[in-house]
């Protein structure tokens, strides 16, 4: 009969070692799979091994005298149980770790887990030497006069985890709960099915990997909907943005500038249409784009948008340039809001205008950019706290969204510092660590789209 679970064990370690592997390796959304399900796949590997070690010595022929033989199987099978309640407990953190999502998990929970499954744990041990909850011989494992008792523990884990998930279920939905409630309700109707049979097959183990597998395919179609759910929103974002830069006054103002150019100054007037016409397609185009885009072709844009508004202000707006860096990405159409926010807010409000300065540089860790101008400046106050006063108009800008983008796409931060009368400077910082990861994530999406 052992020859079986060897058989039905060695399947399912199989099946265990094959989905580690994958949530390892796999380069997309999966990258992300929570630690403590990784535990708890690798503990449930751990268990299978060692059951299956267990079960070969058994069908082995050693004499049943054997101290030393005996010894051994006791310690395997104290193995198993230590590494059948860290499944248990690593489990637990992770469906902890999903409801809490949807709603807090109680923070007392987690030692309460912690502590049941310790003392279950060393009391399995204990009993595989004393005999107590079960007993180790050589016709296999037995129950012991206390073995109703032992399985206490398990069942309060069993509670704790259906209890959180009904807890959850309402936010998680349907789906989620039946694939998550598998990992207690396929062991409960394993034992239920060998005690009604009277079968000596150990159905424990592969039911458990079982529903791991069941969860595995769970964070698989979870992390697939997450992904498409950014990316529709990064879409809408996209389209948003690009709305939000082709404001009617913007587009009057420079038309009208142009009208007035074709008779003083014909050939500005051809370079302002030439600029105009790139603005306006590199804001169309935004919507087609990836999430990032090349500093420098961001720069570009900024150049010619700058160049359109110099057409206006004239000598009241300056510009200067000190690029430095410029071979690192950051989310499409980033700059733009920052730079009108210190045209439209900062130079033209100041009477006589000012200077707008935009430099970039690599850091060691980092690249820099920081957009400055010497305009009126403004109360940081009404940016951290946006119920003092009226409402600013730089949130109309997108200044809000600028951060955000930066904060999801690029894992940056901006950093923004103002002094009324004094002018505005704004500090984009994108970590090079998390360059990588970002163009792997493009190139995953990319491929997608195509």
């Amino acid at each position: 009969m052992n020859q079986i679970n060897v058989a039905v064990s060695g399947f399912a370690l199989l099946t265990m070692l094959i989905v580690l592997a994958y949530i390892t390796l796999e380069k997309g959304a999966r990258k992300r799979v929570s630690v403590y399900f990784r535990l708890t796949v690798s503990a449930d590997i751990l268990m299978l091994t060692t059951a299956i070690i267990m079960w070969i010595l058994i069908d082995s022929g050693y004499p049943a005298v054997d101290e030393d033989y005996l010894f051994l199987l006791r310690i395997l099978e104290s193995l198993t149980y230590i590494f059948y309640y860290s499944v248990l407990c690593f489990y637990v953190f992770y469906i902890f770790e999903v409801c809490s999502e949807y709603r807090p998990v109680p923070p007392d929970l987690y030692y309460i887990i912690v502590a049941v499954c310790l003392i279950e744990a060393v009391a399995w041990t204990v009993s595989s030497f004393n005999g107590a909850i079960i007993t180790v011989s050589q016709e296999g494992v037995k129950p012991g006069p206390y073995y109703l008792i032992g399985q206490l523990g398990g069942y309060v884990v069993a509670g704790a985890i259906i209890s959180i998930i009904l807890y959850s279920s309402r936010a998680m939905g349907l789906s989620s709960t039946a694939a998550m409630i598998s990992f207690v309700a396929a062991p409960v109707l394993a034992v239920w099915i060998r005690g009604k049979i009277s079968i000596s097959i150990e159905l424990m183990p592969p039911a458990l990997s079982l529903s791991l597998l069941i969860t595995s395919n769970f964070i698989y179609m979870r992390e697939v909907r997450k992904a498409y759910e950014r990316e529709k929103k990064m879409s809408d974002e996209r389209v948003m943005l690009m709305m939000s830069q082709m404001r009617p006054h913007f587009l009057y103002n420079v038309l009208n500038s142009i009208y007035y150019l074709c008779e003083k100054d014909p050939e500005t007037a051809q370079k302002a249409v030439g600029d105009f016409a790139e603005y306006l397609r590199t804001n169309l185009d935004s919507v087609e784009k990836g999430r990032e885009v090349d500093f420098s072709e961001e720069l570009s844009h900024i150049k010619r948008y700058l160049s359109l508004e110099k057409m206006r202000f004239e000598e009241e707006l300056q510009v200067e340039y000190d690029i430095r860096a410029v071979d690192f990405r950051i989310p499409v159409l980033t700059l733009q809001p920052i730079v009108e926010n210190a045209v439209k807010h900062g130079i033209n409000k100041k009477e006589g205008g000012g200077t707008v300065r935009i430099s970039s540089a690599e850091k060691r860790n980092s690249f820099v950019v920081q957009i400055e101008d010497d305009g009126v400046g403004f109360d940081m106050s009404r940016v951290s706290d946006p119920k003092k006063g009226e409402k600013d108009d730089r949130a109309h800008i997108g200044i809000q969204s600028v951060e955000e983008r930066l904060r999801t796409i690029s894992h940056a931060k901006l950093l923004i510092q103002s002094r009324e009368g004094i002018g505005t400077i704004v500090t984009i910082t994108v970590p090079k660590s998390a360059m990588k990861d970002v163009e792997e994530t493009n190139g995953a999406v990319g491929t997608k789209n195509h």
